[in-house]
């Protein structure tokens, strides 16, 4: 069997073939047809478990949103940030791989990644909560992308993003994109892990059609997220409703 790839998808299969699996020539595996290029499905079965850390046979529903969304990112050509030393999507460091979050991510140290990383007071949740909120989350229809990186090497979740969409009446289509839980695990940083997982889901938030995106973060991190094209809006309030008035 063989699965049908677009002009881009097919230029990011072929790079990461070329980065990732080494291969001698990446088109040994790619059969064009007529005006379309087509991949057997072996290959790229084998393609997604060294992106995406994802076994053999494993189906979509595995994961927070479609991998092949993360395939559709030319990243050479729409990367926004620098990078010193270089890193990629296919190649974001040694080990490290970037994919959705899985459900059973739970078990390689989501929660603690969260909750540390984020400096959240709180006990977190338990495995069976996690699990039902991951069911939810993925039947809303792609109003969560999750991305997260994993250090193959001790099967730990060391980094997180989350791009929230949200539909709109305004006009057919219109969505509204939050990005929150930019997160990285301590001993990971200083090696551009946020940076990429900014540039990723900053790629993502125009690939699923967001018309207007925006984030809250605390001073100190404005110069980072102005570099991807986030600017502050000196007239617009901020303004939260009491905690005590919801949990009372």
């Amino acid at each position: 069997m063989f699965y049908k790839l677009t002009t881009k998808s097919s230029f990011s299969i072929v790079s990461a073939i070329s980065e990732v699996i080494h291969l001698t020539t990446a088109l040994d595996v790619l059969s064009p047809v007529g005006t379309a290029t087509y991949i057997d499905t072996t290959t790229l079965k084998l393609l997604r478990y060294y992106l995406y850390g994802a076994p053999f046979g494993m189906e979509d529903d595995d994961f927070i949103y479609p991998p092949d969304l993360l395939g559709s990112i030319d990243f050479e050509k729409e990367h926004i940030a620098t990078y010193d030393p270089q890193l990629s999507l296919p190649n974001p460091g040694p080990n490290l791989v970037v994919r959705p979050l899985r459900r059973s991510d739970y078990d390689k140290g989501y929660m603690d990644l969260l909750l540390s990383a984020l400096y959240v007071r709180d006990q977190g949740i338990t495995q069976q909560e996690f699990e039902d909120r991951f069911d939810r989350m993925k039947a809303s229809g792609g109003s969560y992308i999750i991305t997260v990186i994993e250090d193959t090497s001790t099967k730990k979740i060391v980094g997180n993003a989350v791009l929230h969409v949200e539909l709109k009446f305004l006009q057919p289509s219109v969505k509204r994109g939050r990005l929150e839980d930019i997160a990285v695990l301590e001993r990971y940083r200083g090696q551009q892990l946020g940076k990429l997982l900014m540039d990723v889901t900053t790629i993502l938030c125009k690939k699923v059609g967001c018309f207007r995106v925006s984030l809250h973060c605390k001073d100190k991190f404005v110069p980072l997220y102005q570099k991807f094209g986030f600017y502050i809006d000196e007239p617009e309030n901020i303004m939260w409703l009491d905690k005590n008035y919801l949990q009372s």
